[in-house]
């Protein structure tokens, strides 16, 4: 097994009767791991893979013993201490999906280059007022192995040469396999955001084809320059598996044919319009939601955009806004102000939603064509993590200090709780829960 100085590994022996292991890692730097990002654990066959900012492991996916561990790119070692502080400010990291996708024979992960995308930092005493903003490239690992197969990284060995498309372009999105396809969400102007989606082949990174889909603008300092870096939402897959959803927060949805890249259609939703600013360092994303794929339900997309304070449904075949939930209509849902920012999931007739407050609101007609909305039950979260509730089965797992709390869907009674480490992440499977936290990966039954 390869190592680094950011990894460490250490298995911890646990009651047999738990049906239970824990394995400590490190995602990369220490500065890295103690971040608020979501990691998404992917489970294909017998493998496990959790990928950091920085890092992919592959674990046995029942006994969660190590197999192999890649990382960090060409860049990070040895990194000043200095530039990994500046490189640290421009991540948005309560906002940002880390996961891998497996295709095949290959695993690819979005990684962080050591040097930004704007490497010049400018501080006007105290105050800064350009940041280093983070650039992210595709790696290919072999699954069994995790020797790097292909890399989209700059080539460091050939300055001068142009560079390609897709070692221009940063990541937006993690990737996402589809057909033998990688596709990503990119952009490369630091002037503004122009939201490209780019499909790549799995086995060798070789680009298969390249979209412009709309060019937006986020948040900036008051001298013009972008402060974080813009991670949007994951991509999905369309209703009927030749297409790719991106929800670009930027004030549009987008359907893309997976075979050749042309955009289906690309429908607008009612977006926070950006603030003028005054100040110097990083603003506020304007919206309330952070950042999840959108949710296809049935020939319903129902989308809660990062940029956006409504809640928003679309046609999934011709990208119709159907409807949309706007603040004045939740504040006369819920009697005051809501606490969500979070889109759980949904089904036909129910949504659910988390943050501060766990809440199912009854969709009255069903979704296509509601005839009202009525909140069902809520419940305070008295310490939100910045984990993701699910939604599985007819139960909602809130993550808390410590665990999981299964709530009853129909009642929102809370269940009792599982104990284990599930800060950065986890993953819910028929008879047990891995969770991903500081110390490691937890499993305990379910």
């Amino acid at each position: 097994m390869q190592a680094s100085r950011w990894f460490a590994f250490a298995l911890v022996a646990a009651p047999v009767a738990a049906q239970s292991a824990e394995l400590a890692l490190e995602l990369g730097p220490r500065q890295l791991a103690r971040a608020h990002s979501q990691h998404e654990l992917v489970r294909d066959g017998d493998t496990l893979f959790v990928a950091g900012e920085v890092t992919l492991h592959a674990f046995d996916a029942d006994t969660l013993a190590p197999r192999w561990s890649a990382g960090p790119p060409p860049g990070w070692d040895p990194l000043a201490a200095d530039a990994l502080a500046a490189l640290l400010r421009g991540l948005a990291l309560e906002r940002t999906w880390t996961a891998p996708a497996v295709s095949g024979e290959t695993v690819v992960a979005a990684w962080l280059l050591g040097k930004p995308r704007t490497s010049e930092q400018h501080q006007l005493g105290s105050i800064l007022i350009q940041g280093s903003v983070p650039d992210r490239r595709l790696f290919g690992f072999d699954r069994a192995t995790g020797v790097v197969c292909w890399s989209h990284a700059p080539r460091s060995d050939a300055p001068k040469q142009p560079r390609s498309f897709a070692e221009a372009m940063t990541l937006l999105t993690p990737p996402l396999a589809l057909d033998g396809r990688i596709v990503v969400a990119c952009t490369s102007d630091t002037s503004s955001i122009d939201y490209w989606l780019a499909a790549y082949d799995a086995r060798g990174g070789a680009l298969l084809w390249k979209t412009f889909v709309l060019r937006g603008q986020i948040a900036r300092g008051a001298l013009g320059f972008q402060m974080r870096d813009h991670p949007t939402p994951p991509l999905v897959a369309g209703p009927d598996g030749t297409s790719v959803l991106a929800l670009t927060g930027l004030g549009a949805l987008a359907c893309v044919e997976l075979e050749s890249g042309l955009v289906r259609w690309s429908s607008p939703y009612p977006a926070v319009p950006l603030a003028r600013t005054h100040q110097y360092g990083p603003i506020p994303t304007p919206g309330r939601w952070f950042p999840t794929a959108p949710r296809l339900v049935g020939d319903v997309i129902l989308a809660a955009p990062p940029d956006s304070r409504a809640l928003c449904a679309f046609d999934a075949h011709d990208g119709a806004l159907l409807w949309d939930l706007g603040e004045a209509d939740q504040l006369a849902l819920f009697g005051r102000l809501p606490n969500q920012d979070e889109l759980v999931g949904a089904d036909g007739e129910h949504i659910a939603l988390s943050g501060r407050e766990l809440g199912l609101v009854r969709v009255r007609g069903g979704l296509r064509a509601p005839l009202g909305f009525e909140l069902v039950w809520s419940r305070p979260v008295e310490e939100p993590l910045w984990t993701r509730t699910r939604w599985q089965g007819d139960l909602l797992y809130l993550p808390v200090p410590g665990g999981l709390v299964p709530h009853d869907l129909a009642t929102g009674e809370p269940r009792p709780v599982l104990a284990l480490d599930a800060e950065l992440g986890y993953r819910i499977d028929a008879g047990a829960v891995t969770g991903l936290g500081r110390r490691g990966l937890t499993r305990v039954a379910r």
